[in-house]
């Protein structure tokens, strides 16, 4: 009887070990992990080119960079700021990752890691019709001189619907995409000159041919 006893004991002290090693283990979380560069004087240089039906290119003159040159508090959030070119135009924009998404600051969202299917951005343009942003559900393996990158997609796209199809080979829309890869950035722009793109064609591409990363 007393052996029975103390081996029930033995079994019952068992069993709550293992409840509370089973108890101790954290839970998995499914969250996706995206690292956005926010360290001082990192930067990254762009080329532009000139495409052609996929099999002809040309290296035009326009050379970008961004730069980060340190950060800010507004509105009690800590933005980077970017000394940033485009096409030949510069300013300064200040950027924060809130949850997931990459906002300015002005609230308006650059893009997000989530890879949601929410439509970021609305607007309108002249000449070029009403347009939204959003998250490509794909991931896609970009190859430039500079590296190959697997990199999450930020669509944008173009329509009227007053106007259908829109574009000349019979589209409802046409379609810019900016290419980002967790840790660096952005490594790819596809886009275009309106008439281009109204005929289907991307024809302008910015690539990332060197970058430099600090340590926080």
């Amino acid at each position: 009887m007393n052996i029975l006893k103390y081996i029930s004991i033995i079994f019952l002290l068992f069993f709550v070990n293992c409840k509370k090693e089973e108890n101790s283990i954290s839970p998995q979380t499914n969250e996706p992990v995206f690292a956005i560069p926010t360290s001082e004087d990192s930067y990254w240089i762009y080329e532009w080119y000139s495409v052609y039906d996929d099999s002809i290119e040309i290296k035009r003159n326009e050379v970008d960079t961004i730069n980060i040159i340190g950060d800010t508090t507004i509105r009690g959030q800590v933005y980077t700021i970017l000394d940033f070119s485009y096409f030949g135009n510069t300013s300064i924009k200040y950027r924060r990752d809130s949850s997931g998404y990459l906002i300015n600051q002005n609230g308006i969202v650059e893009f997000e890691y989530l890879l949601s299917d929410d439509t970021l951005n609305t607007g309108f343009e002249d000449f070029v019709g009403y347009w939204y942003t959003k998250m490509s559900a794909d991931t896609s393996t970009i190859e430039l001189t500079s590296g190959n990158y697997n990199c999450i997609e930020l669509e944008k796209f173009f329509y009227d619907p007053s106007i259908t199809p829109f574009t000349t080979c019979g589209q409802e829309y046409y379609k810019t995409s900016k290419f980002y890869c967790s840790g660096i950035g952005e490594v790819l722009e596809k886009t275009g000159y309106y008439y281009n793109l109204k005929n289907c064609e991307l024809n302008l591409e910015r690539r990332l041919i060197e970058y430099n990363i600090t340590e926080n």
